[in-house]
């Protein structure tokens, strides 16, 4: 009785303290909450951040130097409008980003904007029908019809697309490009960066901690795991998207190695494997290529689910495992409710031993449904450094809710670099020990070209011969600065002019950089790949492995490529300097803040591009990166963190 009374007074505290938004939305915002089906969160269900107003954001976004070069006013504000979109719904974000386009002149950059930004957040539909629309006004704005044209024909509508660019060379004769075009309107972002208007109120994140205290004193007395040679019953893994990712790839060859060691029988680390192992994802939105790992999952049998798939509460909201919480549920974070909501009776019904949630958002989704459910053994994976190192991912929900999970004695936290760990220490104020490190494994690379790749490298070698292949594998973002990239392989041309360049990946910088290579006047000796299920051959390619993060947890492409005998390069970022036997099998530069691309250029030269000097460092990286970073070590630690007593959290104060 003690506890409802408390409960009913927190509940009625947050009715008191907590404002419902209007409900009247903008125009564009109501088209796609009618799109999709009523579906949009309201914007009442907001940012779990300290999120004071978006102004504030662009602000912080807009000091950030994108590619170690130059302030970039439209990666700020779509970072931050994709950090809303992923928060507090489409809804909202795209209530934002129609007030910001209405503070723009009534021309061609208003539903540039519009557009841009709707393409950014995913809402493609949308954005095809503002830019055909907008052409009747604008009929001379040759960016949004280069964009019309590309989204028309991803939607199958090649006729419309055919008459576009049949209108297009109307036009041709316009002295503005779309290059310029798109500078103009970087250039109004950059200068209203602290002009923008505020963000909607976020939500109360006592809710949060009153859920979490209530779940660890609800929780049905399942028995823990048993002690040491005991075997593995069955575990879930929960991951955001199947992307072409680093995480995403552990994620997979964690869940297919159990998945297999279950099927065969097999003991992993003294413990029979009894499964089964449910693969859990957030979305597989092939449209924005969020499946680029189920066919791994998939053909050795593991089903996938996704969370997009399930209803609120099983359709069962008043017969739901948590049944007496579901006001206080509709009070938390966008993720945390989604998570809750949709999880906490799979979770109850499926009954895993263990439940291992993988990176900040899934945690952040998953762990008060484990919680709820009783499952016996909950790990968090940590894959990269805290919001204390990207202040643009804080939290007060994330961070609170941290501090009471691991201080539960059923609740263990395992990351993939020493580094990451010791960086989540210093934020939650714990000792770094109570973090179990468990170095990624990777599967040796297959050179085996598709004819698709072979016949590109066949065209490029031919154009471009040299002695010396410099490259790289990385998503195309502001995190891993292909322009700074780009800069260095300049600098190493000016040293070096028998060199070339291959970079395979795409991202949200994949045209900027494309169109940076032609401003440096080295685009005719780089080779942009783009996305490839045949990493193992364009390593085959390369002499030396770039790559200049800013931050990471430990990453994969160093290792694949290591394994592959390819010497690699990197800043020091996050785990990246553990990924690398230092001036044995690579060089780690000084900073990941400060990176001087000729200085790295020179470095390279002086090391790498003599034969004999980089046949030593490629055999030495073979072996060491097969020892120290094989799945099968991978797996036995990952199986012991899930059979260990979890640490007793130790405070530094």
């Amino acid at each position: 009785m003690e506890r409802r009374s408390v409960r009913g007074e927190l509940l009625a505290r947050l009715r008191r303290s907590s404002s419902r938004p209007d409900d009247g939305a903008h125009p564009l915002a109501s088209r796609l909450r009618d799109e999709s089906g009523g579906s949009a969160t309201p914007s009442a269900s907001g940012d779990e951040g300290d999120l004071t107003s978006v102004g504030g954001e662009l602000a912080a976004f807009g000091r950030h130097v994108i590619d170690g070069r130059t302030d970039d006013g439209w990666t700020a504000f779509a970072e931050t409008l994709r950090r809303i979109e992923n928060r507090q719904g489409g809804e909202v974000a795209a209530t934002f980003l129609e007030a910001c386009a209405a503070r723009l002149p009534d021309d061609a950059r208003r539903p540039a904007l519009l557009v841009r930004g709707l393409v950014d957040i995913g809402h493609t539909d949308a954005a095809r029908r503002i830019a055909t629309q907008a052409l009747v006004r604008f009929p001379t704005a040759r960016w949004l019809r280069i964009v019309a044209i590309r989204l028309l024909t991803q939607a199958g509508q090649i006729n419309t697309a055919q008459a576009l660019l049949d209108g297009r060379r109307a036009y041709d004769d316009e002295e503005e490009t779309p290059a310029d075009e798109s500078a103009r309107l970087d250039a109004w972002i950059s200068g209203a960066i602290l002009e923008a208007p505020p963000a909607p109120e976020a939500p109360d994140v006592s809710a949060a901690m009153v859920l979490v205290a209530l779940a660890a004193t609800r929780r049905p007395g399942r028995m823990p795991l048993a002690p040491a040679r005991h075997a593995l019953g069955p575990v879930t893994l929960v991951t955001g998207t199947l992307g072409a990712g680093g995480a995403e790839r552990q994620f997979v060859n964690t869940a297919v190695g159990l998945h297999t060691a279950a099927e065969e029988g097999r003991s992993i680390a003294g413990h029979p494997i009894l499964g089964p192992i449910r693969p859990f994802v957030r979305t597989l939105d092939a449209d924005r290529r969020y499946d680029f790992f189920l066919p791994a999952l998939t053909s050795v049998g593991l089903e996938v689910a996704s969370m997009r798939d399930l209803r609120d509460w099983s359709g069962a909201p008043h017969h739901t495992t948590a049944a007496d919480l579901v006001e206080l549920v509709e009070r938390l974070p966008k993720r945390m409710r989604e998570g809750v909501a949709r999880l906490t009776d799979q979770f109850r019904v499926t009954m895993p031993d263990v439940v291992h949630l993988w990176q900040d958002g899934m945690i952040l989704m998953g762990a008060l449904p484990a919680l709820l459910a009783g499952v016996p053994r909950i790990v968090l994976g940590l894959r990269t450094v805290p919001p204390i190192d990207r202040p643009e991912r804080h939290s007060d929900a994330y961070e609170l809710l941290c501090r009471n999970l691991l201080a539960m004695p059923h609740v263990s936290a395992v990351t993939n670099a020493r580094y990451v760990a010791e960086r989540y220490a210093s934020w939650l104020d714990l000792d770094p020990g109570i973090f179990t490190v468990v170095a990624n494994g990777v599967q040796p690379s297959t050179p085996h070209p598709t004819t698709e790749s072979e016949l590109m490298w066949a065209r490029f070698d031919a154009r471009c011969p040299a002695r010396f292949t410099l490259g790289c594998v990385m998503r195309l973002d502001a995190n891993k600065r292909p322009l700074l990239w780009l800069d260095i392989a300049a600098s190493l041309l000016a040293r070096e002019p028998d060199v070339r360049f291959v970079i395979v990946g795409e991202g949200a910088l994949a045209e900027a950089a494309a169109e940076y290579a032609r401003d440096l006047g080295i685009a005719d000796r780089v080779l942009f790949v783009g996305r490839s299920e045949n990493v193992g051959y364009w390593l085959s390619r390369m002499d030396t492995l770039l790559l200049v993060s800013r931050h990471e947890g430990v990453p994969n492409a160093l290792i694949e490529a290591q394994l592959a005998g390819v010497p690699v390069v990197t800043t020091p970022a996050g785990g990246a300097a553990e990924a690398v036997d230092a001036d044995r099998t690579g060089l780690v530069l000084a900073s990941a803040s400060t990176v001087d691309p000729r200085d790295v250029a020179d470095r390279m030269f002086a090391q790498l591009l003599d034969p004999d000097r980089r046949r030593e460092f490629s055999t030495r990286a073979a072996v060491w990166a097969q020892n120290r970073f094989s799945v099968a070590s991978m797996l036995d630690a990952t199986v012991e963190a899930y059979m260990a007593r979890a640490p007793i959290p130790r405070y530094r104060r």
